[in-house]
């Protein structure tokens, strides 16, 4: 879902981070987007307390969202390497 930024009125996307695609792969990634920073092309970081309560609370359940699916992902990955074994 995409939200606007609060000062520029431009689209916000989740954080990204390299380091967190190497330690973690695809989890780790999931588990950054989920609790890190909104970033704006225009403005950078923004603070998720400079969006609207409704804005906030969608972003909650995405987090959420996102968070359940890094640990399916991760239970999905260690049935298959436990039915490999």
């Amino acid at each position: 879902m995409a939200y606007n930024c609060p000062r520029c009125g431009d689209s916000v996307k989740r954080g990204s981070s390299t380091a967190a695609q190497i330690g973690g792969g695809l989890v780790g990634v999931l588990i950054y987007a989920a609790f890190g920073a909104f970033n704006c092309n225009n403005c950078g970081k923004l603070a998720k307390n400079e969006f609207p309560p409704e804005d906030r609370s969608k972003m909650m359940m995405g987090s959420l969202g996102l968070l359940a699916g890094a640990i399916v992902l991760l239970i999905v990955v260690i049935f298959i390497i436990v039915a490999l074994r």
